[in-house]
């Protein structure tokens, strides 16, 4: 795979031999099972995501934070004409949020988040989503 995909807007520089299978560092080569990396390549990955990776689709991680309590959602997209994120809590209603990152916190019980995009033409992709069990008790 050819690491620059914007040659329409961006002419210069073309990667060496473009058009062959010739090795070099503008190049990713994937891998797996029986068919080893190959020598020519710098970079190389066994992640089938990497070259198919799903469009329109939200990708939420989930970390904790030093508060317990509260989690920090990451969300990221391969979506063409990105307009925004919009996350729903629990059974609440969609909403937008700015950027691609906010704090979650969480409630006692079945804390649920779903997270969606939309594009420019208002068309929303398909959910995403995690649920985490809280317990307070101890």
């Amino acid at each position: 795979m050819c690491l620059r995909n914007d040659f329409a807007s961006r002419h210069r520089p073309v990667p060496w031999r473009l058009s062959s299978t010739w090795g070099g560092d503008q190049f990713c080569s994937y891998y797996q099972g029986k068919f080893p990396p190959k020598r020519e390549y710098d970079l190389h990955t066994d992640s089938r995501q990497a070259f198919n990776f799903s469009l329109n689709q939200t990708q939420l991680t989930v970390s904790e934070t030093a508060r317990g309590g509260i989690l920090e959602a990451d969300l990221d997209t391969e979506t063409p004409c990105f307009r925004e994120f919009q996350i729903q809590l629990d059974d609440g209603a969609w909403r937008e949020i700015p950027g691609r990152t906010f704090r979650w916190i969480l409630h006692e019980g079945r804390n649920r988040l779903g997270a969606r995009v939309r594009n420019t033409a208002g068309v929303t992709g398909p959910e995403s989503s995690v649920t985490i069990m809280r317990n307070d008790s101890k």
